[in-house]
């Protein structure tokens, strides 16, 4: 758990992900008595295009909503891990693949997510999200 997201390595010079993600039953953000230490703070709006091959849309702004970045992501099949493929997108563009897959404000998946810095050392990335009225928190 080094890495802020979900591990990423490489294989054959491909970006690799690794899939290891678990449901929480917890307050956040973390007490303070846990001493894991925020590092980080987003809010994500992420929009599937397609799901076979997963297509997504996200917009990454920090806490106050500002300094957004904007990202294409193509997954491929598989379990544990998959090939990922990210580019960078403006906002014009954004919006532009938005229209494409008919994604409305509506269908916009909201996360909240924190980075924490254990006593070990190591980061942990945990997110709140919330999908139709249905909230749970994961890391």
């Amino acid at each position: 758990m080094n890495q802020p997201d979900n591990e990423i390595g490489t294989q054959g010079g491909r970006k690799m992900e690794i899939e290891r993600k678990w449901l929480f039953d917890i307050q956040l953000p973390l007490p303070e008595e846990t001493g894991a230490i925020l590092i980080s703070e987003y809010l994500y709006d992420q929009g599937y295009i397609s799901t076979i091959p997963e297509v997504r849309v996200r917009k990454k702004s920090d806490i106050n909503g500002e300094n957004d970045d904007y990202v294409l992501c193509i997954k491929s099949k598989g379990n544990l891990s998959r090939i990922e493929v990210e580019k960078s997108l403006t906002c014009e563009e954004f919006l532009q693949l938005l229209e494409v897959g008919r994604i409305t404000e509506k269908d916009l998946i909201k996360k909240h997510c924190y980075n924490y810095q254990l006593k070990t050392g190591e980061i942990l990335a945990i997110g709140y999200c919330d999908i139709e009225n249905d909230p749970f928190i994961y890391g």
